[in-house]
């Protein structure tokens, strides 16, 4: 018998920042720039990926936008994550088991400690879709 593979695309669509986080933050500024925020996530996509391949053996025709909308602590790990229904007026993908998957991924995910020590928000589509 003959194993189907089902490939995945996972596309980082952008990198939407509001609150103290600042795309261009020099030193002695607080928070982090999206270069580090985005380094973190790059280096964490295998996670994602795995989330949304375990989804696809369950409906190989499931994607869309997911977003993480998260803060990154003074110690540079996540206080607090949320999957939000709705992102710029259109509805996110939302399985709870993905989202679910990817939270507990995120909560392991280190990022660089915040100058300053502000709490840096962050809001992180990433679009999924099968190929």
């Amino acid at each position: 018998m003959k194993k189907c593979t089902q490939k995945v695309a996972l596309a980082v669509l952008m990198l939407a920042f509001s609150g103290v986080a600042k795309s261009e933050a020099k030193s002695g500024e607080g928070g982090l720039t999206s270069k580090e925020i985005q380094a973190v996530i790059r280096k964490h996509l295998g996670d994602v990926r795995g989330c949304y391949e375990a989804l696809l053996k369950k409906d190989p025709e499931a994607g869309g936008t997911l977003v993480s909308a998260f803060v990154v602590g003074k110690a540079g790990k996540i206080t607090s994550n949320v999957f939000p229904d709705e992102h710029n007026g259109k509805k996110t993908m939302g399985d709870e088991e993905m989202r679910g998957c990817v939270g507990k991924k995120m909560q392991d995910w280190q990022f660089p400690k915040p100058r300053g020590g502000e709490d840096v928000q962050v809001s992180y589509p990433f679009m999924l879709n099968p190929l």
